[in-house]
C-alpha cells in the first residue's frame, strides 16, 4: 500500500541525484487535483477556464469544427467572443 502524501522528488546517490519519478507524478496530481462538482465556486472557475482553454487550443488546431458543421453540433454561446 503506497503512502498518502509522496516522497521527496529527489534522492542523493553518491555524486549522482535521482528523479524520483512516481513521487514526482503524486506531486504533481495532488498539485492538480480540485474538490468534486457543487463544491463551490472555484471548481466552476477552473472548469470554464479549462473548458476555454481547450476549445481555444481546438480552434487554433487543424481539429477545428467545419465551417459547415450543424449549428447544434457546434456553439460558441458558452463562450465569450475573441476580439481581433
Amino acid at each position: 500500500m503506497s503512502p498518502l502524501l509522496p516522497g521527496d522528488l529527489l534522492h542523493h546517490a553518491g555524486p549522482d541525484i535521482v528523479v524520483d519519478l512516481d513521487a514526482a507524478t503524486r506531486h504533481l496530481l495532488a498539485l492538480c487535483a480540485i474538490a468534486p462538482g457543487g463544491q463551490g465556486p472555484l471548481v466552476s472557475i477552473r472548469a470554464v477556464h479549462f473548458e476555454q482553454t481547450v476549445q481555444r487550443l481546438i480552434d487554433c488546431s487543424p481539429w477545428k469544427p467545419s465551417p459547415h458543421a450543424p449549428a447544434a453540433a457546434y456553439s460558441r454561446a458558452a463562450r465569450p467572443e475573441r476580439r481581433a
